[in-house]
């Protein structure tokens, strides 16, 4: 994955994407979160992994809203 290649740029481009194109995919926003959490943009890590479990319900989304809102 070009994330792995440190080709940040273009992993972001993929992420951006995948959300733009399937809106209703909690998986899309999900990675969109990770990426940004890795990078330390807690903001729009918490933002988007919200987005995620508003989609899904899912406990584990849940869960990583509360990990990012600590790391703020």
């Amino acid at each position: 994955m070009n994330i792995d290649l440190n080709q940040l740029e273009k992993s972001l481009m993929y992420f951006k994407m995948a959300t733009y194109y399937y809106p209703k995919s909690a998986n899309a926003f999900d990675s969109l979160a990770e990426f940004y959490f890795k990078q330390k943009d807690y903001k729009k890590a918490l933002k988007n992994i919200t987005r995620a479990y508003s989609l899904s319900g899912k406990e584990s989304h849940k869960k990583k809203i509360e990990i990012y809102k600590n790391n703020q």
